[in-house]
């Protein structure tokens, strides 16, 4: 229903392609199994992928990520930034991410930062994000 509600909200899909969509969506994040839970049946990793499907679903432009990894552990912050990273590729999508995390800094292209006023910006030599 998350993910199904947001297309619903465009006219051009009916109630049985949102819900046809959500479905494909879900599988393709692997929470095919989560159709019908409760967002506290759910964990931390499900609850981030879900909001990552939902975002897609729309088939956005550019896809703007706040805090993806917020309130994950290192492994299932990777996961999340792995499968953000891997899916914005498949669907030729450019992202922009906004985070405290540092670790995520390994899937940037670019990092920009804000310190004492000022905006920076870095191109890692070794970038995942190509």
């Amino acid at each position: 229903e998350n993910v199904r509600i947001v297309l619903q909200e465009r006219r051009n899909h009916s109630r049985t392609n949102a819900a046809e969509r959500a479905r494909e969506m879900l599988e393709v994040f692997g929470l095919s199994h989560r159709i019908n839970s409760l967002p506290k049946k759910m964990s931390d990793g499900e609850k981030q992928r879900v909001a990552i499907a939902r975002a897609l679903a729309k088939d956005p432009e550019l896809i703007l990520a706040d805090e993806p990894t917020a309130n994950l552990d290192a492994k299932r912050g990777h996961e999340v930034m792995e499968l953000l990273r891997q899916k914005a590729m498949e669907l030729h999508k450019a992202v922009v991410v906004v985070s405290h995390d540092n670790r995520i800094r390994e899937f940037a292209h670019r990092v920009v930062w804000l310190e004492d006023g000022r905006l920076h910006d870095h191109h890692p030599e070794d970038h995942r994000f190509v």
